[in-house]
């Protein structure tokens, strides 16, 4: 279906957890589905842009990078060098970039400023709750890829 359908669409996201914007991008047009098929916008030739659509790259020192990605054009709140907290809005889920052709929140945790280059680190969350693959509430544990949670 349409993006604006989707339950995340427009949902707001917040920081994971504290220190300083290392880089964003709120420009980047939304992606479209016509006929069951991904239509991109006209993108500027900017890797991070085309894979990742509007992001938010926060640099919690000690090497440590959240990246958050495929957000709404315009929403973006915070801009670089600017002091987050953990849990303070950042921007809205939106449907660019790389996408595929669900609406979902990209996050990733890395030990590099770009996440191209950079490489992944383990995630592990807490109080939260698992949709689609049957585990319910977890107190404290490792995401897997492809998992649906709430918290």
């Amino acid at each position: 279906g349409e993006p604006e359908n989707w339950i995340a669409y427009n949902a707001p996201v917040y920081a994971p957890a504290a220190g300083r914007v290392e880089s964003v991008a709120n420009d980047v047009p939304d992606n479209r589905i016509e006929n069951g098929v991904l239509v991109y916008p006209e993108l500027p030739n900017d890797v991070l842009k085309r894979l990742l659509g509007n992001y938010v790259v926060i640099d919690h020192g000690g090497g440590e990078y959240s990246v958050l990605a495929h957000l709404k054009a315009g929403t973006v709140t915070v801009g670089v060098n600017d002091r987050v907290r953990q849990d303070q809005p950042v921007g809205r889920i939106g449907f660019s970039g790389d996408t595929g052709l669900y609406v979902h929140l990209h996050y990733q945790l890395t030990d590099g400023a770009n996440p191209v280059t950079g490489s992944s680190l383990p995630l592990y969350f807490s109080k939260y709750r698992v949709l689609a693959a049957g585990r319910g509430f977890v107190r404290d544990g490792l995401l897997h890829t492809g998992e649906f949670i709430e918290r």
